[in-house]
């Protein structure tokens, strides 16, 4: 998790699309590098010609700096070889408009420093582009970051984040607050430019605890703990190895009741939140503590699951299509009554918020079997020519063609007559040519 560096690419981009850059039209014949006597050279994007940075060079003619009329005949290599010397702007560039065919650019100043001899020296600055006012300082020594780097509120000038670099690198603890409120966003450690240790970071706007988590190099390790906006109630609890989550974890809600518990395994070659996966048997839970649902897991829910009532009646016992449909199921009404077996064309099944039971439809496809209330079959639909109804007791009564929904259709036995059906309703009219 890396909010700092988000944060300052959104805040950036929203300073950029509000800024009055110098915004010149650009000469698209101008060179990307070119020198004003006595010694300033002027750099341009190649693609935009806007400027990407001027300051003043070094210049070395026959080992003297060069002449006036010397400078105005230098080729681009010998202009591109003079070490920056003094207060150099250095600029920003950026889409503003336009489209893929005809993109406008313009630029926006980034930082203003000093070099010495090719090496940015001293305090580097970087101005708001709406007000101009320092929102970044870093040191430099010898063209190396060296000191504390800091930024500040561009509306109030209040200090955001510091954090000391050391050749370069991050070291030692760091902190960003939020230019909106100055409540906290993160803080940390870092040792040798990469994160360790425990990290703290904050919901924005609130200042509460959204999530502590520890690194080791960079790489999440150890427990994460995160919470809800009001940084008491524990939201999620587990253990990282090397960037990716491993063992048990628990998902909770507000109330402190678990909401999900299972484990997590590293994923071969994935990336970001595709480095690991939630494996192995899973229990899900309402919020009243009873169990929702239960089976295995390869991250999504994969072959047999259970689910129940909210009050702890089995509704479901069947086989995954994905993470929320069943492919086929055992079906039971609240009273624990099997109402039906089989295969289904649709399925879906949640967790109601408003009513915390389970929220759930089926759509049954063939084959599939509809049951009476005492449990035996009453509809056996083995495919659409071919389903068998019995009685209570199970004696068989009539044999079909049926729909998934059970209706009736063609030609039916029945004690010993025949009847045509068409969804569900008899057609005695229609029988007699069409039961030959």
């Amino acid at each position: 998790m890396k909010l700092f560096p988000l944060f300052s690419i959104l805040s950036l981009a929203f300073a950029i699309q509000c800024s009055s850059a110098d915004n010149k039209e650009a000469d698209k014949d101008a060179p990307d590098f070119e020198m004003k006597a006595p010694n300033i050279r002027i750099e341009r994007f190649s693609n935009t010609k806007l400027i990407r940075g001027q300051g003043p060079v070094i210049t070395n003619c026959g080992g003297k700096e060069c002449s006036a009329s010397e400078v105005e005949s230098l080729g681009l290599g010998k202009i591109k070889s003079f070490p920056k010397n003094g207060e150099w702007k250095e600029y920003l560039q950026f889409q503003d408009g336009g489209d893929l065919k005809n993109p406008n650019y313009k630029n926006v100043l980034d930082l203003i420093g000093n070099y010495e001899n090719g090496k940015r020296v001293g305090i580097w600055k970087r101005p708001d582009p709406e007000t101009g006012k320092i929102i970044t300082e870093i040191p430099y020594v010898n063209g190396k970051r060296e000191g504390i780097v800091k930024t500040f509120s561009a509306n109030t000038g209040e200090i955001l984040s510091e954090t000391f670099w050391k050749d370069d690198k991050q070291e030692g603890p760091f902190y960003l607050k939020s230019s909106k409120d100055g409540y906290l966003l993160e803080e940390g450690h870092y040792i040798d430019g990469k994160k360790n240790g425990q990290w703290k970071y904050y919901h924005f706007g609130k200042g509460t605890i959204k999530q502590i988590v520890h690194y080791k190099n960079d790489l999440l390790d150890g427990e994460e703990i995160s919470y809800f906006d009001d940084g008491k109630s524990i939201s999620s609890q587990g253990m990282n190895r090397e960037d990716a989550r491993v063992g048990t974890w628990k998902t909770y809600y507000k109330s402190g009741a678990v909401q999900s518990e299972g484990n997590y395994a590293p994923r071969k070659d994935g990336v970001g939140d595709s480095k690991y996966e939630r494996v192995g048997f899973w229990k899900e839970y309402y919020p009243n503590g009873k169990l929702f649902g239960e089976g295995n897991r390869k991250h999504v829910r994969v072959g047999k699951w259970s689910y129940y009532f909210n009050d702890g009646k089995l509704r479901y016992n069947g086989t995954m299509a994905n993470e929320v449909m069943l492919q086929s199921a055992e079906i039971f009404d609240r009273s624990g009554k099997k109402v039906g077996e089989g295969k289904f064309f649709f399925s879906l099944v949640m967790i109601d918020d408003e009513t915390g039971d389970i929220k759930d439809s089926y759509k049954p496809d063939i084959p599939f079997t509809y049951y009476h209330d005492n449990g035996k079959k009453r509809l056996e639909i083995k495919s659409a020519e071919d389903a068998i109804e019995y009685d209570v007791s199970g004696k068989e009564i009539g044999r079909g063609g049926s729909d998934a929904q059970g209706r009736k259709n063609g030609c039916w036995k029945e004690s010993g007559s025949v009847m045509y059906y068409m969804l569900g309703k008899a057609r005695p009219t229609m029988t007699a040519n069409a039961c030959k």
